[in-house]
């Protein structure tokens, strides 16, 4: 045998993980070599793991079947492919596995479903349930599926780029959708009766890359995990019908805007100081817990370009708690009813540096246990090494227990001195040498344990030199260009290697991590990719190409080459200066500076209206006479300025429109008004009664009445959105009648010309028969935008007390504002001049306040006399001819 000098030194390795864990934590591995996406647990304990090339494997106590349960035929180019996985709650007996992925040349994903028997797919049993939206990009696919307690499948969809759909309900990107196992839509679905056709499967809105998604056992509470953009990373508790927020949001809602109806603020939002990507996270709720008490009930979530774990308090958020650091890539998380957490690490080719490629077989499925004990167990055994004559041979281990560890090195039985560190490196190596069985002893003061012994392989054939001549060094580029790629792979040993020797793949690098471009592709010693225009919009990215070339031994030599990309500065501005702009979705503060690749389309968005210290604004154009609000363009080679013109507009002093409520109307409006109030505004979603416990959930009927008063002189076109039929009347004229059983359909009215300043009579109607309802009046400006009418443009006709005007001899009244501030305030409006005495009562019946006198004809005001009363409820009693009302009034 011959005697080596031994260099030990801890170097990363391709599968270590040099993790740090609290006290008594330990991590194994469980499963190498993977390209792995996401993972579920049976109801049986199986483990099913997906890897992004269509492939599922099963791990039964802690080791995996030797047959994959399904190889799916998916497209994985870029962020494609297999993403998600759920197992019905019922399985085995409900033998049903769902999958999530890219369908081959469709761009697009689809959730399917397919039966199983022993532990593998039936074939010719795979059901498409649904299939989701054309994609304008390959990134941010979402995929994440889970059984609710309520047995309904929830998934996950990423906005795919489009990051405009994420508010549409008419789109399924950037959504939660829920399902029946079959496929079929719960009709009690949040939206069934907002929306249309499959998109009732929506179930809540407002995501980016929704990647995690998570159940907490018994209660049942959900949590998404979203990757955001280039602020905030979030989690987020989702619940029925909640909006959360983006593109208008990322992160906690700080804009002085109003948020959407329905808006939640994620539980826990963190900035890209603390990580950039949300991937992974699991309740730790275990059948038999095995971690300390303090574990049970936390929601652990981890960041994939920190490599760090956390655990949060999903009640009450607050800051989380650091568990585990120095994981390469974390990507998914479990808890097993073991008591035991389950993770995946994706990994890299060079190791896992935050600025390499990802690699496609690096991935690595480890069990994190509590070891009260801290006797040693050795988490990654060493592997087998192939390696040239006169090369280093490099074996490591790692360990897990209580530290401080040590290491002793054996070769064939015989221990080697000095060979004590957890890796191990053999220089110059000789042919010699091959065939020599290496392993590590690792002990600490609780032990010790043995790794498996690992095959030293050395050879006389020299390795390949790889070569790109295409692109060259110094290269860049501009969105939408082709990117052409050649070289070359020679063997010293029989010359230039064939196509079939030579591997590219092409990362896409966007600040600290990687998104794969090309995927490895054999067989060509070049070809081109185009660049796209559309999708990540940072400018801090490059292309990074590389080229294996593998010999008939299959020795292989690795080059890359980077390439750079062309950028430009966009400044955007306002006129008059400081309005808000959204870029690509996101609000910003202007005057804005932006760096952009050359080439990628950018979308800028002037606000139809804007205000600033009071006063209104209405878009105009942009300095180059676009005059779209929402203006797409493709980043120009040279510095761009561009100013959204804004003309004031004269604000209406309005409030709303009055409100009729009818109980058990038929649309007829033949019955008295059941209830009345001002409504700010018509924009109502009500799944049950508009006014409990007065007016039913179905077969009531509301009118709402008063003038509107438009913006500017020009043609308007009016939206309205309703359920079941809807009305509008303006001026007289007859807009929009639809006085029939429709399913929330938006109904477009022709053109009318107003004039500003001049206020014109209006009346909407509205009509339940059963089911949800809604309501929902936008008008239509010159430039071809929609926004909903604003109740400064709407004034409410006064309320008369019945529906035909007589109560009170014809008297109209109301207190306007109510509830108010200072001394209060009673409008009437009298068709003669009419006797009136209004009296002011405190909740105790005491009089605070009586006036009599005559009302004028038309319109007069009377004071109700509380300048000087507390904050609280009062009572307003109002007499004409003989006939009285008493309204509440609410002074704060």
């Amino acid at each position: 045998m011959r005697n080596t000098i031994l260099l030990c030194l801890a170097v990363l390795a391709f599968h270590t993980l040099f993790a740090q864990f609290p006290a008594g934590f330990t991590a194994v591995s469980v499963l190498q070599n993977l390209d792995p996406t996401a993972m579920t647990l049976a109801p049986n304990g199986d483990i099913f793991l997906t890897e992004k090339s269509g492939t599922v494997r099963i791990i039964r106590n802690g080791a995996v079947l030797p047959q994959p349960f399904i190889e799916l035929e998916v497209d994985n180019f870029n962020e494609r492919g297999l993403g998600g996985i759920a197992v019905h709650p019922d399985y085995p007996n409900t033998p049903y596995v769902y999958l999530y992925y890219t369908v081959p040349g469709a761009n697009r994903n689809r959730i399917v479903r397919v039966q199983a028997a022993n532990d593998q797919a039936i074939p010719g049993t795979l059901e498409t349930l649904l299939t989701l939206d054309i994609l304008s990009a390959t990134v941010h696919n979402g995929g994440a599926m889970l059984f609710g307690l309520d047995g309904m499948l929830y998934v996950t969809v990423g906005d795919g780029s489009a990051f405009q759909v994420a508010q549409s309900l008419q789109s399924f990107l950037g959504k939660i959708l829920r399902l029946n196992p079959d496929g079929t839509i719960p009709a009690d679905n949040p939206f069934y009766g907002q929306t249309t056709n499959n998109y009732r499967a929506i179930w809540a809105l407002g995501f980016r890359n929704p990647f995690t998604f998570t159940q907490q056992p018994v209660t049942g509470r959900l949590a998404v995990g979203d990757v955001g953009s280039n602020q905030y990373e979030e989690i987020d508790i989702v619940e029925a019908g909640k909006n959360y927020g983006w593109p208008t949001a990322e992160g906690n809602w700080t804009s002085g805007n109003p948020p959407p109806a329905n808006y939640q603020d994620p539980l826990y939002a963190y900035d890209h100081g603390m990580g950039c990507s949300i991937t992974g996270a699991a309740f730790y709720n275990p059948i038999t817990p095995q971690f300390p008490a303090e574990y049970t009930g936390k929601l652990f979530f981890g960041d994939y370009c920190r490599g760090r774990l956390w655990t949060i308090d999903p009640v009450n958020g607050g800051n989380p708690v650091q568990f585990a650091t120095g994981l390469n890539r974390p990507l998914a998380l479990l808890t097993h009813p073991d008591g035991s957490l389950y993770c995946i690490t994706r990994g890299g080719q060079g190791g896992g540096s935050q600025t390499d490629n990802t690699s496609s077989n690096g991935g690595v499925l480890w069990r994190i246990n509590y070891n009260p004990s801290g006797a040693p167990l050795v988490a990654t055994q060493p592997n087998d090494v192939t390696v040239v004559e006169g090369e280093t041979a490099r074996f490591e281990v790692t360990a897990a227990g209580d530290p401080p560890f040590s290491y002793q090195w054996f070769r064939d039985g015989l221990e080697l001195s000095g060979a004590t560190a957890n890796s191990l490196l053999l220089p110059n190596v000789m042919l010699a040498d091959s065939g020599a069985l290496l392993a590590c002893r690792v002990s600490n003061n609780n032990g010790s344990v043995s790794s498996n012994p690992a095959v030293l392989r050395v050879t006389a054939n020299q390795r390949p030199v790889a070569s790109i001549e295409v692109p060259a060094a110094g290269s860049t580029y501009a969105a939408g260009e082709m990117l052409a790629y050649s070289g070359t792979g020679t063997d010293p040993e029989t010359g230039t290697l064939t196509p079939q020797n030579l591997t590219w793949r092409i990362d896409f690098h966007h600040d600290e991590h990687t998104h794969p471009f090309l995927p490895p592709t054999t067989g060509t010693t070049g070809g081109t990719i185009q660049i796209p225009q559309i999708g990540e919009t940072a400018h801090n990215v490059w292309y990074r190409v590389h080229l294996f070339a593998t010999d008939a031994a299959g020795l292989t030599n690795h080059v890359f080459r980077d390439i750079f990309p062309r950028k430009a500065v966009l400044n955007f501005q306002t006129q008059p200066a400081g309005l808000p702009l959204l870029l690509d979705g996101q609000p910003i503060a202007t005057p804005s500076i932006d760096t952009s690749v050359v080439g990628v389309i950018r979308t800028i968005t002037a606000p139809t209206f804007a205000e600033s210290n009071g006063q209104g604004y209405f878009f105009e154009n942009w300095s180059d006479g676009e005059d779209f609000d929402e203006y797409a363009f493709e980043t120009p080679a040279q510095n761009l300025n561009l100013t959204a013109n804004y003309q004031p507009l004269q604000l209406g002093t309005g409030t709303g429109l009055l409100g009729l409520y009818f109980n058990n109307d038929d649309g007829s409006f033949s019955q008295p008004v059941t209830a009345w109030r001002i409504d700010a505004g018509l924009d109502f979603y009500w799944p049950g009664s508009p006014f409990a416990p007065s007016i039913g959930d179905d077969n009531f009927a509301v009118r709402w009445l008063g003038d509107i008063e438009p913006w500017l002189t020009g043609e308007y076109v009016f939206y309205l959105t309703g359920d079941d039929g809807v009305r509008l009347e303006i001026a007289g004229n007859s807009l929009i009648d639809s006085w029939m059983p429709s399913d929330g359909e938006t109904r477009v009215s022709g053109p009318i010309s107003l004039e500003a300043g001049t206020r014109y009579p209006i009346r909407v109607e509205l009509y339940e028969i059963g089911g949800e309802s809604e309501i929902k009046l936008e008008w239509g400006l010159r430039n071809g935008g929609k926004i909903k009418v604003p109740a400064t443009q709407l004034y409410p006709s006064p309320f008369t007390g019945t529906q035909d005007g007589t109560a009170l001899g014809g008297l109209r009244y109301r207190v306007l504002p109510n509830p108010f501030s200072q001394a209060g305030n009673l409008e009437l409006w009298a068709p003669v001049r009419t006797p009136v005495s209004v009296e002011v009562y405190d909740l105790a019946g005491r009089i605070l306040y009586r006036q009599t006198g005559d009302a004028p004809v038309g319109y007069s005001n009377q004071p109700l006399g509380l300048e000087q009363a507390a904050a609280g409820m009062y009572l307003v009693k109002i007499t004409a001819a003989t006939q009285s009302v008493v309204l509440k009034v609410i002074k704060l």
